[in-house]
C-alpha cells in the first residue's frame, strides 16, 4: 500500500504523503509563520463596520484563500489573543487594542477558519498580552471556530496531551514553543499554560527537548517542531537559534519551523541521526510575515513585507519508513492599500497580473520584481540541490544535490 499526503504549513508548509497502489489518496497540510498579527490599528480599522460596530477581517486572506483551502489540512502562527472586546490590556481600536499587547476582535477566529486553517500555533511572545484569562478565552473562541490549536492550554492535562495528527495513515507529532513571552511573568500554578523557553534556560530547554523526544518515540512517522525565536528584523540567524535546532534534531524533530523575526531567512537540509536513524532534516529558521501590518518603508528598510509557504510532499509504502519526497517553496507578498491589508502570492501575481490588476500600480510591480529574485535566493542560500520552477512555486529536488563536477 502506497500512502502519500501533502502538507502544507505558512509559517509556510506543505506536506504530501500518499494513497493506496489500487488509488492514491493525497492529503495537503499549510502552515503560516508570522501569520496573523492583526491587532494593529491599520488591519483592525479596515476591518471594522461603523454602521454595525462590528469586524470581518476575512479580506485580509482574500487573494490567497485558493491557496489556503487547497490542502487538507492547514496550519498557522496566529500571533496575537482573542480576550474579548474591552478585556484587553486597553481598549483603544473599538474596545480592542494594538501594539505592545494584541487583543484582537474574536471574529478572527471563524475568519481563520473560513479561510481553511485548520490549526494555530498560539503560542509566541504575545501568547499572555491578555493575561490568563486571555489565553483561556484565545482557547475558546477557537475551539467555538472549529480550529484546532498547539501551544498554549487550560490546564496541566491539555498541556501534557501529546499533539499526534493522522493523515491517510501518515502520522505526524508536532509541538511548538517561544523564546519569551515580553517580560509578562507566567503566575504561579499556571505554569502549563504556555510551551515557554524563558530566554532559552536550560531547564525550559529540556523540556521541549523531552517533549520532542516523546512524540518521537510515540511512533510517529514524522515530527514537527515550530520554534518562535531569532531576532526581528535581521536577515541571517544567530547562534543561538542554531543551538535550538541542534537540540531539536537531536531528540527526533523531522522539520523545523522558525517565526519571529519578521523577514526570510534562510533553509537549511541536513542529513540527522545515525545509522539506521539516518533522515533528513530541514529547518526554515524565518519564514517571514504572512499577514502582517508591518510594510517594506524603502532602501534600509527590513524586507517585512515578504513571507514563504513551504510545501512538503510525504510518501509511505507498506512497512516501510515515510519519507520526505519533495519541497516546493511558494513565495509571498502583503499587500497594503486604504482599504485592506492582505497577501498576495508573489509569483501568480507577476505572472497573471490582469487578476490583480486593480492593486498593482508601478511602484507595486517594481517591489514584487525585486522579490521575486530577493525571496527564493536568500532562503534557499545554504541549500546544494537543484532548483525547478512550475505553477508558481519552486521545488528544492531534494534528489538532485548539486556536485562540484
Amino acid at each position: 500500500m502506497k500512502k502519500i499526503v501533502s502538507l502544507i504549513l505558512v509559517i509556510s508548509l506543505i506536506l504530501t504523503i500518499g494513497g493506496c497502489k489500487a488509488k492514491d489518496k493525497e492529503k495537503d497540510i499549510i502552515d503560516i509563520g508570522d501569520a496573523i498579527s492583526t491587532s494593529n490599528v491599520v488591519t483592525v480599522e479596515r476591518g471594522y463596520n461603523s454602521n454595525t460596530d462590528t469586524f470581518d477581517l476575512y479580506q485580509s486572506f482574500q487573494y490567497f484563500d485558493e491557496y489556503l483551502k487547497a490542502p487538507d489540512y492547514m496550519i498557522a502562527n496566529m500571533e496575537t489573543t482573542l480576550a474579548g472586546k474591552n478585556k484587553g490590556s486597553k481598549n483603544d481600536i473599538h474596545g480592542y487594542c494594538e501594539w505592545p499587547r494584541f487583543n484582537s476582535p474574536e471574529i478572527l477566529a471563524t475568519n481563520i477558519k473560513d479561510s481553511g486553517i485548520d490549526l494555530v500555533t498560539t503560542v509566541n511572545n504575545h501568547s499572555l498580552d491578555s493575561d490568563i484569562a486571555g489565553v483561556n478565552s484565545t482557547l475558546d473562541f477557537l475551539d467555538a471556530a472549529g480550529v484546532e490549536h498547539l501551544g498554549t492550554y487550560r490546564s496541566q492535562e491539555e498541556k501534557d496531551t501529546l499533539f499526534i495528527k493522522d493523515i491517510n495513515g501518515i502520522t505526524f507529532g508536532i509541538t511548538s514553543y517561544t523564546y519569551c513571552t515580553n517580560g509578562i511573568t507566567i503566575p504561579e500554578g499556571y505554569e502549563y499554560v504556555i510551551n515557554d523557553l524563558n530566554w532559552y534556560a536550560p531547564e525550559n530547554v529540556q523540556k521541549m527537548v523531552d517533549e520532542i523526544k516523546a512524540l518521537d518515540e510515540s511512533g510517529v512517522d514524522f515530527v514537527v517542531v515550530s520554534l518562535h525565536m531569532g531576532n526581528e528584523y535581521e536577515e541571517n540567524q544567530y547562534s543561538f537559534q542554531e543551538d535550538m535546532v541542534d537540540k531539536a534534531f537531536e531528540a527526533g524533530a523531522d522539520i523545523i519551523l522558525g517565526g519571529h523575526p519578521h523577514v526570510l531567512q534562510p533553509m537549511e537540509i541536513r542529513t540527522v541521526g545515525e545509522g539506521v536513524n539516518e533522515r533528513m532534516g530541514i529547518v526554515i529558521y524565518s519564514l517571514g510575515n504572512f499577514i502582517s501590518s508591518q510594510i517594506y518603508t524603502g532602501s534600509g528598510s527590513a524586507h517585512k513585507d515578504l513571507g514563504t509557504m513551504l510545501e512538503f510532499k510525504f510518501q509511505k509504502i507498506n512497512d516501510e519508513p515515510a519519507t520526505i519526497e519533495n519541497l516546493y517553496v511558494i513565495p509571498t507578498i502583503s499587500y497594503w492599500s486604504d482599504d485592506e491589508i492582505s497577501v498576495l502570492p508573489l509569483k501568480e501575481a507577476l505572472e497573471n497580473p490582469e487578476k490583480f490588476a486593480p492593486l498593482l500600480n508601478t511602484s507595486k510591480m517594481e517591489r514584487l520584481l525585486f522579490a521575486e529574485t530577493y525571496s527564493i535566493n536568500h532562503l534557499t542560500k545554504y541549500l546544494d540541490y537543484e532548483i525547478a520552477y512550475n505553477n508558481y512555486k519552486f521545488e528544492i529536488l531534494l534528489k538532485k544535490p548539486l556536485t562540484n563536477e
